[in-house]
């Protein structure tokens, strides 16, 4: 009797200290139970405290807006080429052949325009330019024949002061930038002056003049450019046009010009 109640005390006692040792591996457990519930939280309450912030890595640059209405002024150089043939049409047979020839100038004016978008990024605008130039372009050609004992002389000139267009443009904006197309009207202020002459014997006579000090011509713009954002609202521009003028006292003219701008839109 004696030797079974040892028995069942011993077992007793060992019970008692399996469960302490059970209890003491569980409260030196529980902190790190804590920490790992808090690390699985974490990301989740991180998510939503950034909100919709953009991550690095995740961020592309937003279009540039070009719709509405805008302003700016430019800088251009110019190069004009006239083709004098038919001014002295009624001397070629007596030997006079005029032939095409080419000046440059600067030019400053402004320009004027609204656009609209469709989706974006196609743009489709008007717009309205003038440019006058630095100090008046003039292109002249002369010849001289002579026939027997007459001596022909011919001399033309032409003159641009200034011109202005209107016109429809097409872009499309890839990110800052918007490339475009134009196309429209050109209308020049222009002067002109068309003389010949025949000397025979010491004696000089008028045979051929026409001319107009101010004349008013009409022609067609093409170019194309690119209109380059600084910011939400001031935008460079870098542009190629070419403008063919009417004829106008037998002399056809046309200008190539590239030119940089300065712009802001609304």
């Amino acid at each position: 009797m004696h030797l079974l109640r040892s028995d069942f005390g011993g077992a007793r006692r060992t019970r008692r200290n399996a469960s302490r040792i059970r209890w003491r591996r569980l409260m030196a457990c529980w902190p790190l139970g804590l920490m790992l519930m808090a690390g699985a939280t974490a990301p989740a309450r991180a998510a939503d405290w950034l909100g919709d912030l953009p991550l690095r890595g995740t961020f592309s640059g937003a279009t540039t807006r070009w719709d509405g209405l805008y302003f700016g002024g430019t800088y251009g150089y110019n190069s004009m080429e006239a083709n004098f043939t038919d001014a002295v049409s009624s001397l070629s047979g007596d030997g006079i052949s005029l032939s095409n020839e080419m000046a440059r100038e600067n030019s400053y004016g402004g320009f004027v325009g609204y656009n609209a978008t469709w989706d974006g990024q196609l743009v489709l605008g008007l717009e309205g330019d003038y440019h006058h130039m630095a100090s008046d372009l003039t292109v002249s050609s002369s010849d001289q024949a002579t026939s027997g004992s007459t001596t022909y002389d011919a001399t033309s000139s032409v003159t641009l002061k200034d011109y202005g267009t209107i016109r429809g443009r097409a872009g499309y904006a890839v990110g800052k930038f918007l490339p475009y197309a134009q196309v429209g009207l050109a209308v020049g202020r222009l002067s002109y002056q068309t003389t010949g002459t025949s000397t025979s014997g010491g004696t000089t006579t008028t045979i051929l003049g026409t001319g107009n000090t101010d004349s008013w011509r009409v022609g067609v713009s093409a170019g194309v450019g690119v209109d380059v954002a600084l910011t939400s609202n001031i935008f460079l521009r870098g542009e190629y046009e070419y403008v063919a003028f009417g004829k106008a006292g037998g002399i056809l003219d046309s200008l190539n010009t590239v030119r940089a701008g300065l712009g802001v839109k609304f």
